[in-house]
């Protein structure tokens, strides 16, 4: 095998297990924080106050509706996200963010960016820009790779 690619894959699992198994948010696991920040990005970004279908998310996860399911119930029990019936079909259920309980997920959230903005600072802003760039086109050829 190519010592590069031996090099890439060490690295992958190393950023992996580190941000699997370090607890960067007090209050949630990291699939609750993945799931809050699709939530968040899709009502502050995209104005989408309606939210997403449980297909939707799993979707954009890869993660198992019986997983989606298990996560949005425990974010549904903290009280950060709702689930709403859609009107045009029954059996669609959007879940979205609680509104009145998003400065809990915004404190999360902040302590995540003061972690990357020291990362930012410790490279530099070009390296991070380049890290940013590579980390969206990895992102592109995995989907791709899991679409075939």
């Amino acid at each position: 095998m190519d010592t590069v690619s031996e090099d890439f894959l060490d690295s992958w699992i190393n950023l992996s297990t580190i941000l699997r198994n370090k607890r960067y948010m007090v209050n949630l696991s990291f699939n609750e924080g993945v799931l809050c920040h699709i939530l968040y990005k899709e009502l502050t970004d995209r104005n989408n106050k309606r939210g997403l279908s449980v297909k939707e998310i799993c979707n954009r996860t890869s993660l198992l509706k019986s997983q989606i399911n298990k996560i949005i119930n425990g974010l549904v029990d903290k009280g950060l996200v709702k689930r709403t019936k859609s009107k045009e079909d029954k059996r669609v259920i959007y879940i979205s963010l609680n509104e009145d309980k998003i400065d809990i997920y915004k404190e999360e959230y902040n302590m995540v960016l003061k972690l990357i903005d020291k990362l930012v600072y410790s490279l530099g802003k070009d390296k991070a820009r380049n890290a940013t760039d590579i980390f969206n086109e990895i992102s592109g050829y995995v989907s791709l790779l899991h679409r075939r």
